[in-house]
């Protein structure tokens, strides 16, 4: 079935939710305020914690934020002072890359990323790097001297998963339209003051319409006029290729997020437990330090519960669990305890469905491995919060 991303306002919020057709597989919540994750400040540097090797700076007038001052960046002065080291009042060019939580100050970075579809421009970091996930080794090889010929001493490329079926001048294409915005907003920095903001991230359903994968996305449908003219205004500029994908959903009696059933995937996708067809369930614990999940037997009806029927049920949650790790977006270490097997092949064929179904994840999920006691210990990358704390 063809995956559809829904883009719709529920309570004043805007959701956003990846569809296969039969059901979510992840869901993401905007509040209109706008975000200042990604964006592009010139700031004043306030103080320099010495023993830290970082500083405090203002990005607004009574706004601070902190900036770990990296040895192997080179940061973009806006008024340079003859030490060459960063000093109190100095003017910088910095990208936010952590928004503030609670009480910690959002924070900043000089390494600046300019994100498009297919690759990132990194300010300060002079290389040539690959998503993971591309593991065509000849393909890489074979476009890795064009992207290498266009690095300089000031700035590389990493080429993203998107990337992975393009040619050498749809790429280099590319290449060079990330050159341009940053040589756009280089020159753009050098004549603007102190605390302005040269470069704003779009909208929350922007990042998700150009950071998803190139053949995932098959239909965007929203039923919101704004947002609609938004989208489509970003796709004529930037991913012309995929303004066929967007549609306007216009039917008042039943609106979009009733008809994908939006507040029912919500209230399940925030539930502690989560029922499998065969009648056990999973309990997912986040905690501070990580998630815990347990694999219950439940309602599974079964003459006699052997081997057997302990490997269809884990195998069965993990597949589950796959997918609940990429719906309520957990991140950090994750802890499962799946029901108990002595057999050690049972254990790898659980284990390797579980990897099978984890590479399907665009985050990177690194499975560790099988404790002595029988946990399962894994890591998924946090890029954003958990859906709960969206919600």
């Amino acid at each position: 079935m063809e995956n559809k991303l829904i883009i719709t306002k529920l309570n004043n919020k805007i959701f956003t939710m990846l569809t296969d057709g039969r059901h979510p597989i992840e869901i993401n919540c905007y509040n209109n305020e706008e975000g200042i994750l990604g964006n592009l400040y010139i700031v004043k540097i306030r103080d320099i914690v010495t023993y830290l090797n970082a500083a405090f700076i203002d990005y607004e007038p009574g706004k601070r934020g902190y900036y770990p001052i990296d040895s192997t960046a080179k940061p973009f002065f806006i008024n340079r002072k003859n030490t060459g080291k960063v000093c109190q009042g100095d003017e910088i060019l910095l990208q936010v890359q952590k928004e503030g939580v609670k009480t910690k100050d959002p924070v900043f970075t000089s390494n600046i990323n300019i994100k498009g579809k297919y690759v990132i421009l990194t300010v300060g970091k002079c290389f040539v790097g690959f998503s993971n996930k591309i593991t065509d080794e000849v393909w890489k090889s074979s476009v890795k001297a064009t992207v290498q010929s266009k690095c300089t001493d000031e700035y590389g490329f990493i080429i993203r998963t998107n990337a992975a079926d393009l040619t050498i001048p749809q790429l280099s294409g590319e290449i060079d339209r990330a050159i341009q915005k940053w040589e756009t907003i280089r020159n753009a920095a050098l004549h603007r003051t102190c605390y302005s903001v040269i470069q704003k991230e779009p909208a929350g359903y922007i990042t998700d319409i150009r950071n998803g994968y190139n053949n995932e996305i098959a239909d965007i449908i929203t039923d919101n006029q704004m947002i609609y003219e938004d989208i489509k205004s970003y796709l004529a500029s930037e991913q012309s290729d995929d303004l066929f994908k967007l549609k306007f959903y216009d039917d008042q009696l039943l609106p979009l997020y009733k008809l994908y059933n939006l507040e029912k995937t919500l209230a399940e996708a925030t539930n502690t437990r989560v029922w499998l067809k065969s009648g056990a369930y999973l309990v997912i614990e986040p905690t501070e330090a990580l998630t815990v999940i347990d694999v219950n037997t439940g309602k599974y009806q079964a003459k006699k519960k052997n081997r057997e029927v302990f490997l269809k049920i884990n195998k069965e949650a993990a597949i589950e669990i796959a997918r609940q790790l990429r719906l309520r977006n957990i991140s950090g270490i994750i802890i499962i305890d799946f029901i108990n097997m002595d057999a050690a092949e049972d254990k790898a064929e659980l284990l390797a469905v579980f990897q099978s179904e984890l590479k399907i994840d665009p985050l990177k999920t690194t499975l560790v491995g099988m404790t002595q006691l029988g946990l399962v210990e894994l890591t998924r990358k946090k890029v954003r919060k958990s859906l709960a704390e969206q919600f």
